[in-house]
Protein backbone atom coordinates (compact mmCIF):
# COMPACT_ATOMS: atom_id res chain seq x y z
CA UNK A 1 0.00 0.00 0.00
CA UNK A 2 1.42 3.36 -1.22
CA UNK A 3 1.58 5.35 2.23
CA UNK A 4 4.15 8.07 2.48
CA UNK A 5 5.67 9.88 5.74
CA UNK A 6 4.72 13.05 4.35
CA UNK A 7 1.21 12.36 4.96
CA UNK A 8 2.43 11.53 9.15
CA UNK A 9 0.27 14.88 10.19
CA UNK A 10 1.85 14.84 13.53
CA UNK A 11 4.54 18.06 13.85
CA UNK A 12 7.55 17.36 15.96
CA UNK A 13 8.13 20.39 17.50
CA UNK A 14 4.36 20.24 19.04
CA UNK A 15 5.11 16.85 19.99
CA UNK A 16 8.93 17.52 21.73
CA UNK A 17 6.91 20.57 23.21
CA UNK A 18 4.34 18.94 24.97
CA UNK A 19 6.29 15.84 25.83
CA UNK A 20 9.20 17.98 27.87
CA UNK A 21 6.03 18.31 30.40
CA UNK A 22 6.62 14.57 30.84
CA UNK A 23 9.28 11.90 32.55
CA UNK A 24 12.37 12.03 30.73
CA UNK A 25 12.06 8.32 30.01
CA UNK A 26 8.84 8.95 27.73
CA UNK A 27 10.38 11.55 25.89
CA UNK A 28 13.29 9.46 25.21
CA UNK A 29 11.25 6.74 24.11
CA UNK A 30 9.20 8.76 21.71
CA UNK A 31 12.20 10.11 20.22
CA UNK A 32 13.99 6.63 19.78
CA UNK A 33 10.82 4.89 18.07
CA UNK A 34 10.55 8.09 16.05
CA UNK A 35 13.97 8.01 14.97
CA UNK A 36 13.18 4.25 13.86
CA UNK A 37 10.23 5.04 12.09
CA UNK A 38 12.31 7.82 10.41
CA UNK A 39 14.84 5.21 9.20
CA UNK A 40 11.82 3.13 8.02
CA UNK A 41 12.69 0.12 10.61
CA UNK A 42 8.66 -0.64 11.00
CA UNK A 43 8.90 -2.97 12.55
CA UNK A 44 11.11 -2.02 15.76
CA UNK A 45 9.72 1.43 15.68
CA UNK A 46 6.02 -0.08 16.21
CA UNK A 47 7.47 -2.24 19.15
CA UNK A 48 9.55 0.83 20.96
CA UNK A 49 6.01 2.93 20.37
CA UNK A 50 3.47 -0.31 22.01
CA UNK A 51 6.37 -0.43 24.76
CA UNK A 52 6.13 3.51 25.66
CA UNK A 53 2.26 2.68 25.67
CA UNK A 54 2.74 0.18 28.36
CA UNK A 55 5.32 2.40 29.89
CA UNK A 56 4.13 5.47 30.46
CA UNK A 57 0.13 5.42 29.62
CA UNK A 58 -0.41 8.89 30.97
CA UNK A 59 1.92 10.49 28.74
CA UNK A 60 0.02 13.72 26.39
CA UNK A 61 0.83 11.91 23.39
CA UNK A 62 -0.03 8.48 23.58
CA UNK A 63 -3.36 9.47 21.17
CA UNK A 64 -0.28 10.37 18.74
CA UNK A 65 1.85 7.43 19.48
CA UNK A 66 -1.27 5.48 18.82
CA UNK A 67 -1.34 7.01 15.62
CA UNK A 68 2.59 6.15 15.01
CA UNK A 69 1.72 2.50 15.87
CA UNK A 70 -1.11 2.21 13.22
CA UNK A 71 1.35 3.88 10.81
CA UNK A 72 3.94 1.68 11.21
CA UNK A 73 1.18 -1.41 10.55
CA UNK A 74 0.52 0.31 7.53
CA UNK A 75 4.03 0.39 6.39
CA UNK A 76 4.02 -3.50 7.59
CA UNK A 77 1.00 -4.15 5.07
CA UNK A 78 -1.18 -4.31 7.98
CA UNK A 79 -4.01 -2.16 6.84
CA UNK A 80 -6.53 -3.37 8.69
CA UNK A 81 -4.89 -3.06 12.27
CA UNK A 82 -4.02 0.61 11.24
CA UNK A 83 -7.67 1.19 10.33
CA UNK A 84 -9.27 0.21 13.39
CA UNK A 85 -6.80 2.32 15.19
CA UNK A 86 -7.66 5.52 13.16
CA UNK A 87 -11.41 4.89 13.76
CA UNK A 88 -10.78 4.58 17.50
CA UNK A 89 -9.02 7.86 17.64
CA UNK A 90 -11.11 9.61 15.48
CA UNK A 91 -14.62 8.50 17.46
CA UNK A 92 -12.53 9.33 20.61
CA UNK A 93 -11.16 12.93 19.51
CA UNK A 94 -14.11 14.73 17.14
CA UNK A 95 -13.35 18.17 16.21
CA UNK A 96 -9.70 18.21 17.34
CA UNK A 97 -6.62 17.73 15.24
CA UNK A 98 -6.34 14.17 16.26
CA UNK A 99 -9.97 13.18 14.62
CA UNK A 100 -8.47 15.37 11.72
CA UNK A 101 -5.41 13.61 11.36
CA UNK A 102 -7.01 10.00 11.60
CA UNK A 103 -9.21 10.90 9.06
CA UNK A 104 -7.17 12.04 6.88
CA UNK A 105 -5.29 9.07 6.96
CA UNK A 106 -8.73 6.85 6.45
CA UNK A 107 -9.24 8.47 3.63
CA UNK A 108 -6.26 7.82 2.12
CA UNK A 109 -6.73 3.91 2.49
CA UNK A 110 -9.98 3.97 1.11
CA UNK A 111 -9.53 5.50 -1.77
CA UNK A 112 -6.10 2.85 -2.61
CA UNK A 113 -8.33 0.39 -1.22
CA UNK A 114 -10.74 2.10 -4.01
CA UNK A 115 -13.41 2.08 -1.70
CA UNK A 116 -14.72 5.37 -2.26
CA UNK A 117 -17.75 6.28 -0.99
CA UNK A 118 -15.66 5.53 2.58
CA UNK A 119 -13.17 7.63 1.19
CA UNK A 120 -15.83 10.50 0.63
CA UNK A 121 -17.15 10.08 4.12
CA UNK A 122 -13.76 10.06 5.59
CA UNK A 123 -12.54 13.42 4.12
CA UNK A 124 -16.01 14.91 4.49
CA UNK A 125 -15.75 14.29 8.39
CA UNK A 126 -12.09 15.59 8.34
CA UNK A 127 -13.61 18.73 6.42
CA UNK A 128 -15.75 19.17 9.40
CA UNK A 129 -12.50 18.67 12.03
CA UNK A 130 -10.57 21.44 9.99
CA UNK A 131 -10.18 25.54 11.02
CA UNK A 132 -7.04 26.73 9.61
CA UNK A 133 -7.33 27.73 5.79
CA UNK A 134 -4.05 24.93 5.42
CA UNK A 135 -5.72 21.97 6.81
CA UNK A 136 -9.12 22.70 5.21
CA UNK A 137 -7.29 22.90 1.89
CA UNK A 138 -5.35 19.87 2.38
CA UNK A 139 -8.72 17.65 3.50
CA UNK A 140 -10.66 19.45 0.53
CA UNK A 141 -7.78 18.26 -1.62
CA UNK A 142 -8.49 14.87 -0.51
CA UNK A 143 -11.64 15.14 -1.20
CA UNK A 144 -11.44 16.08 -4.93
CA UNK A 145 -9.46 13.53 -5.84
CA UNK A 146 -10.89 10.93 -4.21
CA UNK A 147 -13.95 11.93 -6.07
CA UNK A 148 -11.41 12.01 -9.07
CA UNK A 149 -10.76 8.48 -8.38
CA UNK A 150 -14.40 7.38 -8.30
CA UNK A 151 -14.87 8.87 -11.89
CA UNK A 152 -16.73 11.99 -10.49
CA UNK A 153 -15.47 14.91 -12.02
CA UNK A 154 -18.21 17.03 -11.70
CA UNK A 155 -18.33 16.72 -7.76
CA UNK A 156 -13.82 16.99 -7.88
CA UNK A 157 -14.70 20.31 -9.79
CA UNK A 158 -17.12 21.68 -7.51
CA UNK A 159 -14.64 20.49 -4.76
CA UNK A 160 -11.90 22.64 -6.07
CA UNK A 161 -14.15 25.83 -6.40
CA UNK A 162 -14.88 25.40 -2.43
CA UNK A 163 -11.07 25.26 -2.17
CA UNK A 164 -11.04 28.35 -4.21
CA UNK A 165 -13.42 29.86 -2.20
CA UNK A 166 -11.32 28.49 0.96
CA UNK A 167 -7.90 30.45 -0.28
CA UNK A 168 -7.62 33.55 0.61
CA UNK A 169 -3.60 33.60 0.92
CA UNK A 170 -2.36 34.08 -2.21
CA UNK A 171 0.13 31.13 -2.45
CA UNK A 172 -2.89 28.45 -1.88
CA UNK A 173 -4.83 30.60 -4.43
CA UNK A 174 -2.16 30.17 -7.26
CA UNK A 175 -1.77 26.77 -5.88
CA UNK A 176 -5.18 25.87 -6.57
CA UNK A 177 -5.51 27.46 -9.25
CA UNK A 178 -3.22 25.83 -11.00
CA UNK A 179 -4.84 22.34 -10.26
CA UNK A 180 -8.27 23.46 -11.46
CA UNK A 181 -6.87 24.45 -14.46
CA UNK A 182 -5.53 21.14 -15.15
CA UNK A 183 -8.42 19.32 -14.48
CA UNK A 184 -10.52 21.67 -16.45
CA UNK A 185 -8.03 22.04 -19.75
CA UNK A 186 -8.21 17.64 -19.67
CA UNK A 187 -11.72 17.78 -19.95
CA UNK A 188 -11.66 20.45 -22.91
CA UNK A 189 -12.82 23.87 -20.80
CA UNK A 190 -10.47 26.28 -22.08
CA UNK A 191 -12.44 29.17 -21.28
CA UNK A 192 -13.12 28.28 -18.09
CA UNK A 193 -9.61 26.96 -17.11
CA UNK A 194 -8.03 30.19 -18.21
CA UNK A 195 -10.28 32.17 -15.90
CA UNK A 196 -9.31 30.00 -13.60
CA UNK A 197 -5.47 30.35 -13.64
CA UNK A 198 -5.47 33.75 -14.93
CA UNK A 199 -7.57 34.93 -11.61
CA UNK A 200 -5.29 33.60 -9.04
CA UNK A 201 -2.48 36.45 -9.54
CA UNK A 202 -1.90 38.45 -6.93
CA UNK A 203 0.88 41.54 -6.74
CA UNK A 204 0.95 40.14 -3.20
CA UNK A 205 2.95 37.32 -3.99
CA UNK A 206 6.57 36.81 -3.42
CA UNK A 207 9.10 36.90 -6.46
CA UNK A 208 9.67 33.27 -6.19
CA UNK A 209 5.51 32.86 -5.86
CA UNK A 210 5.38 34.84 -8.65
CA UNK A 211 8.07 32.79 -10.92
CA UNK A 212 6.14 29.85 -9.95
CA UNK A 213 3.26 31.59 -11.42
CA UNK A 214 4.41 32.42 -14.41
CA UNK A 215 5.81 28.92 -15.20
CA UNK A 216 2.32 28.31 -14.82
CA UNK A 217 1.00 30.48 -17.45
CA UNK A 218 3.80 29.23 -19.90
CA UNK A 219 1.76 25.81 -19.53
CA UNK A 220 -0.91 26.98 -19.39
CA UNK A 221 -1.33 29.55 -22.51
CA UNK A 222 -0.19 27.06 -25.16
CA UNK A 223 -2.84 24.77 -23.81
CA UNK A 224 -5.84 27.08 -23.27
CA UNK A 225 -4.78 29.02 -26.62
CA UNK A 226 -4.96 32.46 -24.85
CA UNK A 227 -1.25 33.46 -25.74
CA UNK A 228 -2.48 37.31 -26.42
CA UNK A 229 -4.22 37.12 -22.91
CA UNK A 230 -0.79 35.66 -21.36
CA UNK A 231 1.14 38.64 -23.41
CA UNK A 232 -2.02 41.58 -21.72
CA UNK A 233 -0.89 39.83 -18.61
CA UNK A 234 2.73 40.00 -18.05
CA UNK A 235 2.85 43.53 -19.62
CA UNK A 236 0.07 44.40 -16.96
CA UNK A 237 2.48 43.39 -14.35
CA UNK A 238 5.15 45.48 -16.15
CA UNK A 239 3.15 48.45 -15.79
CA UNK A 240 1.84 48.50 -12.14
CA UNK A 241 5.62 47.06 -10.64
CA UNK A 242 6.92 49.42 -8.89
CA UNK A 243 10.60 47.55 -8.67
CA UNK A 244 13.22 46.48 -11.61
CA UNK A 245 13.32 42.76 -10.08
CA UNK A 246 9.74 42.50 -10.34
CA UNK A 247 9.48 44.48 -13.85
CA UNK A 248 12.27 42.50 -15.23
CA UNK A 249 11.15 39.57 -13.92
CA UNK A 250 7.63 39.75 -16.16
CA UNK A 251 9.54 41.05 -18.94
CA UNK A 252 11.53 38.03 -19.07
CA UNK A 253 8.65 35.10 -19.12
CA UNK A 254 6.87 37.70 -21.53
CA UNK A 255 9.64 37.03 -23.44
CA UNK A 256 9.96 33.38 -23.12
CA UNK A 257 6.57 32.86 -24.20
CA UNK A 258 6.79 35.26 -27.09
CA UNK A 259 9.63 33.07 -28.15
CA UNK A 260 8.39 29.46 -27.96
CA UNK A 261 5.94 30.22 -30.72
CA UNK A 262 6.67 30.24 -34.16
CA UNK A 263 4.87 33.68 -34.54
CA UNK A 264 6.60 36.10 -32.26
CA UNK A 265 10.21 34.10 -32.07
CA UNK A 266 12.10 36.85 -33.43
CA UNK A 267 10.07 39.62 -31.06
CA UNK A 268 10.86 37.20 -28.00
CA UNK A 269 14.28 37.14 -29.06
CA UNK A 270 14.65 40.84 -28.96
CA UNK A 271 12.58 41.20 -25.94
CA UNK A 272 14.88 38.63 -24.01
CA UNK A 273 18.19 40.89 -25.94
CA UNK A 274 16.61 43.91 -24.54
CA UNK A 275 15.94 42.84 -20.92
CA UNK A 276 19.62 43.55 -19.78
CA UNK A 277 19.83 46.75 -21.11
CA UNK A 278 16.35 48.31 -19.27
CA UNK A 279 17.29 46.16 -16.10
CA UNK A 280 21.63 45.26 -16.50
CA UNK A 281 21.61 44.76 -12.35
CA UNK A 282 18.44 42.47 -11.79
CA UNK A 283 18.81 38.60 -11.63
CA UNK A 284 16.34 37.75 -14.66
CA UNK A 285 17.95 40.92 -16.51
CA UNK A 286 21.99 39.31 -16.27
CA UNK A 287 20.29 36.39 -17.38
CA UNK A 288 17.88 36.91 -20.03
CA UNK A 289 20.41 37.24 -23.10
CA UNK A 290 21.52 33.76 -22.14
CA UNK A 291 17.91 32.24 -22.97
CA UNK A 292 18.36 34.55 -26.42
CA UNK A 293 20.79 32.59 -27.23
CA UNK A 294 19.45 29.35 -26.74
CA UNK A 295 16.47 30.15 -28.67
CA UNK A 296 18.82 31.48 -31.40
CA UNK A 297 20.40 27.92 -31.87
CA UNK A 298 16.92 26.05 -31.57
CA UNK A 299 16.08 28.00 -34.75
CA UNK A 300 18.65 28.46 -37.08
CA UNK A 301 16.21 28.61 -39.46
CA UNK A 302 14.99 31.92 -38.35
CA UNK A 303 18.16 33.15 -37.61
CA UNK A 304 20.45 33.00 -40.57
CA UNK A 305 24.29 33.33 -38.66
CA UNK A 306 22.97 31.73 -35.60
CA UNK A 307 26.19 30.66 -34.48
CA UNK A 308 28.20 33.78 -34.51
CA UNK A 309 25.43 35.51 -32.62
CA UNK A 310 25.48 33.15 -29.66
CA UNK A 311 28.63 33.23 -29.81
CA UNK A 312 28.62 37.13 -29.04
CA UNK A 313 25.08 36.90 -26.47
CA UNK A 314 27.31 34.35 -24.56
CA UNK A 315 30.54 35.75 -24.62
CA UNK A 316 29.21 39.34 -23.86
CA UNK A 317 26.99 37.42 -20.82
CA UNK A 318 29.94 35.94 -19.11
CA UNK A 319 30.32 40.09 -18.27
CA UNK A 320 27.08 40.19 -16.54
CA UNK A 321 28.14 38.73 -13.54
CA UNK A 322 30.92 40.96 -13.34
CA UNK A 323 30.11 43.46 -10.93
CA UNK A 324 29.17 40.57 -8.24
CA UNK A 325 32.59 37.93 -8.76
CA UNK A 326 34.89 40.64 -8.89
CA UNK A 327 33.11 42.45 -5.56
CA UNK A 328 35.23 41.57 -2.61
CA UNK A 329 32.58 43.20 0.00
CA UNK A 330 30.01 40.97 -1.71
CA UNK A 331 31.64 37.97 -1.05
CA UNK A 332 32.56 39.10 2.58
CA UNK A 333 29.02 39.99 3.15
CA UNK A 334 26.80 38.41 0.67
CA UNK A 335 28.89 35.12 -0.05
CA UNK A 336 25.82 33.12 -1.63
CA UNK A 337 25.04 35.79 -3.77
CA UNK A 338 28.95 35.85 -4.88
CA UNK A 339 28.60 32.10 -5.07
CA UNK A 340 25.79 32.66 -7.29
CA UNK A 341 27.05 34.54 -9.70
CA UNK A 342 30.06 31.75 -9.97
CA UNK A 343 28.11 29.57 -10.61
CA UNK A 344 26.20 31.06 -13.51
CA UNK A 345 29.36 32.07 -15.33
CA UNK A 346 30.16 28.49 -15.02
CA UNK A 347 26.50 27.53 -16.55
CA UNK A 348 27.07 29.94 -19.17
CA UNK A 349 30.48 28.42 -20.11
CA UNK A 350 29.25 24.62 -20.14
CA UNK A 351 26.13 26.65 -22.21
CA UNK A 352 28.68 27.75 -24.87
CA UNK A 353 30.21 24.16 -25.02
CA UNK A 354 27.13 22.67 -25.37
CA UNK A 355 25.65 25.32 -27.82
CA UNK A 356 29.10 25.70 -30.07
CA UNK A 357 30.78 22.36 -29.59
CA UNK A 358 33.40 23.86 -27.68
CA UNK A 359 35.39 21.90 -25.20
CA UNK A 360 37.90 24.76 -24.78
CA UNK A 361 34.64 26.31 -23.06
CA UNK A 362 34.04 23.25 -20.82
CA UNK A 363 37.20 23.70 -19.41
CA UNK A 364 36.63 26.98 -18.61
CA UNK A 365 32.95 25.92 -16.50
CA UNK A 366 35.77 23.05 -14.83
CA UNK A 367 37.79 25.69 -13.96
CA UNK A 368 34.91 28.17 -12.52
CA UNK A 369 33.83 24.76 -10.26
CA UNK A 370 37.40 25.12 -8.57
CA UNK A 371 36.71 28.55 -7.85
CA UNK A 372 34.06 27.97 -6.54
CA UNK A 373 34.94 25.04 -4.47
CA UNK A 374 38.37 27.58 -3.18
CA UNK A 375 36.34 30.44 -2.45
CA UNK A 376 33.34 29.10 -0.59
CA UNK A 377 34.77 26.34 1.59
CA UNK A 378 32.36 27.59 4.57
CA UNK A 379 29.12 26.76 2.48
CA UNK A 380 28.60 23.55 2.83
CA UNK A 381 25.18 23.18 0.27
CA UNK A 382 27.29 25.00 -2.67
CA UNK A 383 30.19 23.15 -1.62
CA UNK A 384 28.64 20.38 -2.35
CA UNK A 385 26.72 21.34 -5.39
CA UNK A 386 30.17 22.56 -6.70
CA UNK A 387 32.04 19.23 -6.45
CA UNK A 388 29.03 17.44 -8.18
CA UNK A 389 29.17 19.61 -10.83
CA UNK A 390 33.32 19.74 -11.10
CA UNK A 391 32.79 15.61 -11.33
CA UNK A 392 30.47 15.67 -13.97
CA UNK A 393 32.13 18.14 -15.94
CA UNK A 394 35.18 15.99 -15.26
CA UNK A 395 33.41 13.15 -16.93
CA UNK A 396 32.29 15.30 -20.18
CA UNK A 397 35.80 16.23 -20.72
CA UNK A 398 37.35 12.91 -20.41
CA UNK A 399 34.67 11.42 -22.79
CA UNK A 400 35.04 14.61 -25.12
CA UNK A 401 38.71 13.74 -25.27
CA UNK A 402 38.92 10.01 -25.45
CA UNK A 403 35.94 9.63 -27.94
CA UNK A 404 35.44 13.16 -29.16
CA UNK A 405 33.20 11.69 -32.17
CA UNK A 406 30.97 10.13 -30.49
CA UNK A 407 30.37 12.89 -27.62
CA UNK A 408 30.01 15.64 -29.72
CA UNK A 409 27.34 13.43 -32.19
CA UNK A 410 25.65 12.86 -28.75
CA UNK A 411 25.22 16.56 -27.99
CA UNK A 412 24.24 17.71 -31.28
CA UNK A 413 21.53 14.92 -30.83
CA UNK A 414 20.60 16.51 -27.56
CA UNK A 415 20.61 19.84 -28.90
CA UNK A 416 18.05 18.78 -31.37
CA UNK A 417 15.92 17.31 -28.56
CA UNK A 418 16.91 14.03 -29.15
CA UNK A 419 17.57 11.98 -26.01
CA UNK A 420 20.60 9.85 -26.99
CA UNK A 421 20.82 5.95 -26.27
CA UNK A 422 24.56 4.92 -26.55
CA UNK A 423 25.15 1.62 -27.84
CA UNK A 424 26.57 -1.04 -25.07
CA UNK A 425 30.13 -1.02 -26.45
CA UNK A 426 30.27 2.78 -25.65
CA UNK A 427 30.42 2.10 -22.05
CA UNK A 428 28.57 3.64 -18.95
CA UNK A 429 30.93 6.13 -17.86
CA UNK A 430 30.42 7.45 -22.02
CA UNK A 431 26.61 6.86 -21.45
CA UNK A 432 26.55 8.99 -17.86
CA UNK A 433 28.66 11.79 -19.03
CA UNK A 434 26.74 12.43 -22.41
CA UNK A 435 23.53 12.37 -20.72
CA UNK A 436 24.15 14.74 -17.92
CA UNK A 437 25.07 17.14 -20.69
CA UNK A 438 21.34 16.63 -22.00
CA UNK A 439 19.74 17.57 -18.01
CA UNK A 440 21.62 20.47 -17.00
CA UNK A 441 18.91 22.87 -16.25
CA UNK A 442 19.55 26.35 -16.23
CA UNK A 443 17.37 29.86 -14.90
CA UNK A 444 17.55 32.88 -14.04
CA UNK A 445 17.80 32.03 -10.68
CA UNK A 446 20.23 29.30 -10.15
CA UNK A 447 21.34 26.07 -11.81
CA UNK A 448 21.41 22.84 -11.24
CA UNK A 449 23.46 20.41 -12.48
CA UNK A 450 22.00 16.27 -12.63
CA UNK A 451 23.88 13.51 -13.25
Amino acid sequence: MRFTLRRIGILMFIALGLAGCSKPPAEDMFQEAYSLMVQQNYVSARHRFEELIKAHPDFELIPEVRMFVADCYNFEQRPDDAEAIFKEIAEKYPNTMRSLKANIRLGDMAVNDKRYEDAVKYFTDAVDDSTGEADRLTVLNGLSKAYDAAGEKAKSHETLNRMMEVAKEPRHRLRVGAELFNKLIMDGSKEEAWRAIASVYDPKLTLEERENYFKALLQAAPAAGKYDQAFQLFNAVVESSTEDEAKSQASFFNGLLAASTETHLATGVAVLKRIHEIFPKTTYGRWSPVEAAMKVMSATDVFPNATSEVAAILESSLHNYDDIINDLTTEWFEPRKAAWGWFQVGTIHELRSNLLLNRDALEEASKTATIIREKFKNLPEEMQSAQKWQQNLAAKLHVSETSPEFYWRQIRMMRAGIQPKPPEAAGAEVAGATTASATTTTSATGTESKN
